[in-house]
């Protein structure tokens, strides 16, 4: 958290219209042979920053009567499609639950919060060509392949918009028809 904090030279200040939270990170593995680093990394970079970013902005976007926090969890978030990734998907499903909760305590306030969920998308951390989780995960997909990270943008659009007013603690799969 200190990192991203670091980042943006502190805290936020001014006026905050919409957050994405849109940063994460998977390891893969077998979760016996999980460390506690490999916790701590999975819950600081998932879960914790979106919670810890959400809270720097939320007064504001409640003062101004007006904000978007768009949450970017993961299919993943709703099913446990590969062996490996446990730390991954409980970190997801972690997301789901703030998304709801949050929305309740914000949304009177003209504050909509609500998660996109891709499926599996052509990034470094997807399983790569070539690999037995690329094919498999590809397998799932009713479109036959990975998404690409402009596809997610359109219902992010929207979700950011005036249009989604009345959409809040939705919990959005862009998938392929995935799960």
């Amino acid at each position: 958290i200190d990192s991203v904090n670091g980042a943006f030279g502190g805290r936020f200040e001014g006026r905050l219209d919409i957050l994405v939270n849109n940063a994460g990170t998977v390891e893969y593995g077998p979760f016996l042979d999980s460390s506690e680093t490999s916790y701590d990394t999975h819950f600081n970079l998932n879960v914790r920053a979106p919670i810890e970013l959400a809270k720097d902005v939320a007064a504001r976007m409640v003062a101004t009567g007006w904000g978007r926090i768009i949450n970017v969890g993961s299919a993943f978030g709703e099913a446990a499609p590969l062996p490996g990734v446990t730390l991954y998907i409980a970190s997801k499903f972690a997301i789901r639950g703030f998304t709801r909760g949050l929305s309740r305590e914000l949304g009177k306030y003209g504050v909509t919060v609500n998660a996109v969920q891709p499926g599996p998308i052509d990034t470094e951390l997807a399983p790569q060509p070539g690999t037995e989780d690329h094919a498999t995960m590809t397998k799932l997909a009713s479109v036959g392949r990975f998404g690409k990270p402009e596809e997610i943008v359109g219902t992010a659009l929207y979700l950011a918009s005036d249009a989604s007013s009345y959409t809040t603690g939705q919990v959005i799969r862009v998938d392929g028809g995935t799960w």
